[in-house]
């Protein structure tokens, strides 16, 4: 086994199965996108054509929102909390990518981080605002309203200011967990505990440097 692909299979095992399935779609069609790829671009601008409650997307990237095991459920008419989750990541991915010359998902990032970074960029001075725009997204109790203020935190994150990236692998997980009964405090925990760790760092980071 090559350097490289062990070192892949190394980091597939910080993953579930699904945040691996997204995290690698999402970085081919990043590669794409910053490579100037003409279908790495187009696939993005039709993802983003996709409606918000995540039941309609364009057939020409059915394929990248499909879920493994999706043929399992053809008696409901409801998205599964893994459809939701693949086809959440993806749309948002899609959403945070436009525009930037720079890659918007980085492993390792979660989103409790990426807002943490966000909230300290010297000059914002808007550390309560963003924290308002986070509170309400994990105090949300449905997932649409959940995605919903996701979908304003991302696009917080990608904004020309602070182009900050998140791990989307991590992100789907998160997404998946949050429609599961019980996953709500996984979600909330793991966040928490990111935004705890980016702000030591960036505390113990200025220490040093002054």
């Amino acid at each position: 086994m090559s350097d490289i692909a062990q070192k892949d299979e190394t980091n597939k095992s910080y993953y579930s199965e699904l945040g691996w399935v997204v995290l690698k779609r999402v970085e081919s069609l990043q590669q794409g996108y910053l490579n100037d790829s003409p279908q790495a671009r187009a696939d993005l601008a039709e993802l983003r054509k996709a409606s918000q409650d995540l039941y309609i997307f364009p057939p020409s990237v059915w394929h990248l929102v499909d879920c493994p095991g999706a043929g399992e459920n053809l008696s409901s008419d409801l998205l599964t909390a893994k459809e939701q989750a693949i086809r959440g990541a993806l749309w948002l991915y899609a959403r945070h990518q436009r525009g930037r010359t720079t890659f918007m998902h980085q492993r390792g990032v979660n989103l409790g981080e990426a807002v943490s970074r966000l909230a300290s960029l010297e000059g914002m001075d808007n550390e309560k605002a963003v924290r308002r725009h986070f509170d309400a997204t994990v105090m949300s109790t449905t997932f649409s309203g959940f995605f919903n203020h996701l979908k304003g935190l991302i696009g917080q994150l990608g904004s020309t200011h602070a182009a900050i990236a998140i791990d989307y692998g991590l992100l789907a997980q998160d997404l998946y967990l949050f429609a599961i009964p019980g996953g709500r405090q996984k979600v909330t925990l793991s966040w928490a505990r990111g935004y705890a760790r980016q702000k030591t760092e960036k505390s113990e980071t200025n220490s040093r440097t002054k």
